[in-house]
């Protein structure tokens, strides 16, 4: 079902997605979407809406996996097998200053996403 609302959006598919749910430790502010389809997708179409062309995620065809119940910030997983962590803005289109929000700090590998969980948000 979920491959079929994202093909239908014009959206990335995801058997194109790396998951890395499986060696994640996730504290609690965070979880990952894989049963939550319909947020997910929403969480998508919000974060196609407001990534543009001077975007540093324009062209690496981000899909976001995982929430925080914190803030609005999202992990989503890279074309370049790399991960980043996008705080939406939910304005619903690109920001006036598109090469810096929605605000992204890029990670290079699970193990720095780990770290990130593990020490880097907001309690």
């Amino acid at each position: 079902m979920i491959f079929n609302i994202f093909k239908k959006k014009g959206l990335i598919q995801l058997k194109e997605l790396y998951w890395p749910q499986n060696t994640i430790q996730w504290p609690s502010s965070w979880w990952p979407l894989s049963e939550d389809a319909e947020l997910r997708l929403a969480l998508q179409q919000e974060l196609h809406k407001e990534i543009g062309p001077k975007h540093p995620l324009w062209g690496l065809n981000p899909v976001i996996f995982a929430k925080s119940d914190s803030n609005d910030d999202v992990l989503v997983h890279l074309n370049n097998q790399k991960f980043a962590i996008v705080h939406l803005l939910w304005h619903g289109h690109i920001d006036q200053l598109p090469e810096i929000f929605p605000s992204t700090q890029l990670l290079e590998d699970e193990n720095e996403l780990q770290h990130y969980l593990d020490y880097k948000q907001i309690p």
